[in-house]
């Protein structure tokens, strides 16, 4: 299993989160050179590609999340169930019965 920081791992969850709400539309503007890093760390694992979309909602989208293998979708799977149990246990355990 690959290994990512909690940054890193900010960037796995948001190109998910593009692939599964945008239709796989990426907007470079959000992007840092330490987000294409992750990119390039994860290339065996994900395809992002360059293309033009037609501007949605006032939004430009310049890329596309266009694959996202099983360890990909693992990894963040994992992470948001990690990121979950820790805002019920900081929020609502006292009114939840969370084992």
């Amino acid at each position: 299993m690959i290994t990512l920081t909690t940054r890193e791992m900010n960037t796995l969850l948001y190109l998910e989160s593009c692939l599964v709400d945008q239709n796989g539309r990426l907007e470079a503007i959000r992007m840092n050179e330490e987000d294409w890093a992750v990119i390039e760390k994860m290339k065996d694992h994900i395809t992002v590609i360059r293309g033009m979309s037609p501007m949605v909602d006032g939004r430009h989208f310049t890329h596309r999340v266009t694959r996202f293998d099983q360890t990909a979708w693992k990894m963040t799977h994992q992470e948001r169930q990690v990121r979950a149990m820790r805002t019920i246990r900081r929020y609502w355990e006292e009114d939840l019965d969370v084992g």
